[in-house]
């Protein structure tokens, strides 16, 4: 629900977590802002509540933390514009959609004012201008980079909307003296000179830590507010309140957005999960990652594997552009990847990793299912097979599964190495086992490709392209890659494996002597 209206009104007793005390001092330190986050986050409600606000709207804030402020309700002309638009084929069609965006919002609010064709700044310019002859106006952006995002795979058409973009976003600081408040909001984070040229006054809010909960939902915000939720959830589910919590944890906590030690729920994910009384892929379920599946896929120097592992300092993640573009900042703004770990005082690094279970068991899913051509609906069973066969050192059985279920679909147009496509679906499958698998593991002799661990063995993988799996094996034995698991009691296992083009080749066990006491 993103109607800050309907969730207020008295005869539909909805329930609306107040973030009004983080909206107050957010109007009140400043008047021009820019915030990212993921989608499904919360901005559109945002925007509705800073709409009622600076419409005057006193009796819908009753009972909230703002009303216990000094703040007066005082009235502003807002002018909310959503740029979610579609695909479009040339400028003037998206120069079109954005003056009739205009349009619709003289039509809905019946001002006495006429949109002229001239070009879509010249539309918000004159509006903005004439609106506040009654007062400073306030102007509510959301969605900012939709049309952006809509084009990434074709780069052209996605320069020309940024340019068109560019030029009627500029209205905000040749009119910042007629405008009261700005939020622009939306995913992405295009730097200010691609994007923002000269508009030196927007503040970005995306990372700074007093803002850090201002949308999805603190542990504290749930424990106060979804309760009896949670409890209902629980009797259904036959589970405890305790474990109720942890699985909510577990699936949709984990988001962070500053430095500060600050994690926020998926709001969306949360309430559906407490609605429907089920933990599962809510919010996967509103939109397939088509154009980030095939950003990860052509993108040779991404691994799969090393995400989690890798740290870098702010700028890798914070903006990117669209003549370079940084999947791992892409991943972090389109909420696959948040902060994990922050490191310095003064010159901060960062550490990447999936916010929670939710978002990597349905990233991976997507990326098996691209990569081997397995509908997602029924790569369980064969998952399962292969774990089963695995634990039970049951090397036919390992390499059936393999070969007739899993790796039998290889795509004929497959854009990485075969090396990386075997490593990283390998590592992907695994994974979605709950299986506690590591990749390229570093020793004092070498990497080892994948380590496993079980309740019972330590099963160390060697993968070879176009060679035999013996010889996987022998590199293993070469490196004494087992003597650094000789104290530790659960049995080793050697597994060598040989893949070709056309997928696996063969796989082979060997038991390394455990030590007798």
């Amino acid at each position: 629900m993103a109607n800050f209206l309907v969730l207020r009104d008295p005869k539909r007793n909805l329930l609306y977590i107040d973030k009004t005390a983080s909206i107050h001092r957010l109007i009140s330190a400043n008047s021009f802002y820019f915030l990212s986050r993921p989608r499904r986050f919360g901005k559109s409600l945002l925007l509705s509540t800073l709409k009622a606000l600076f419409g005057g709207r006193r009796e819908l804030f009753e009972g909230l933390a703002i009303s216990k402020t000094d703040y007066t309700f005082p009235t502003h002309p807002v002018v909310h514009l959503d740029l979610s638009a579609g695909r479009v084929s040339n400028r003037g069609e998206f120069e079109k959609i954005l003056i009739q965006k205009v349009q619709d919002w003289v039509e809905e609010h019946n001002a006495d004012f006429q949109v002229t064709n001239e070009s879509p700044r010249a539309c918000l310019k004159q509006l903005i201008q004439f609106l506040a002859k009654k007062g400073q106006v306030v102007l509510l952006i959301d969605e900012y980079d939709k049309p952006i995002l809509d084009h990434l795979d074709d780069l052209e058409m996605a320069k020309m909307v940024r340019e068109v973009l560019k030029d009627f976003y500029s209205v905000v600081k040749e009119q910042s003296d007629n405008l009261r408040f700005v939020m622009v909001t939306g995913v992405s984070k295009f730097s200010k000179v691609s994007l923002f040229s000269g508009l030196n006054n927007l503040v970005d809010i995306s990372n700074i830590r007093d803002y850090a909960d201002l949308l999805g939902f603190t542990q504290s915000e749930l424990d106060a507010n979804f309760g009896p939720h949670m409890e209902v959830m629980a009797t259904e589910l036959d589970l405890s309140l305790e474990e109720v919590k942890d699985n909510l944890r577990i699936w949709y906590n984990g988001y962070r957005f500053s430095d500060k030690h600050i994690y926020v729920y998926n709001p969306v994910s949360v309430m559906r999960a407490l609605s429907e009384r089920r933990f599962a892929n809510f919010w996967f379920e509103t939109a397939t990652p088509t154009m980030l599946i095939k950003l990860i896929r052509e993108d040779q120097r991404f691994r799969i594997e090393d995400i989690g592992e890798e740290i870098g300092g702010h700028i890798a993640f914070d903006t990117f552009d669209l003549e370079a573009l940084q999947l791992n900042a892409l991943l972090f703004q389109t909420g696959y990847l948040t902060i994990a770990e922050s490191v310095g005082r003064i010159e901060r690094t960062y550490r990447l990793d999936f916010p929670n279970y939710e978002v990597r068991k349905s990233l991976f899913t997507y990326l098996i299912e691209d990569l081997t051509r397995i509908n997602r609906g029924f790569s369980a069973g064969p998952l399962i097979r292969c774990a089963r066969a695995l634990t039970a050192l049951d090397r036919d059985e390992f390499e059936r599964v393999l070969k007739q279920d899993l790796f039998a679909n290889i795509p004929y147009t497959l854009q990485m190495p075969y090396e990386r496509y075997y490593q990283s679906l390998f590592h992907m499958l695994f994974v979605l086992l709950g299986l506690e698998i590591h990749a390229e593991v570093p020793t004092n002799r070498g990497r080892i490709d994948h380590l496993l661990k079980t309740e019972q063995h330590i099963f160390i993988f060697e993968m070879k392209f176009l060679r035999a799996a013996s010889e996987a094996i022998q590199q293993i034995k070469d490196k004494r890659y087992p003597s650094g698991f000789a104290s530790d009691g659960r049995q080793v296992v050697l597994v060598g494996m040989s893949f070709e083009d056309s997928g696996l080749r063969e796989v082979l066990f060997e038991l390394v002597p455990q030590q007798t006491k």
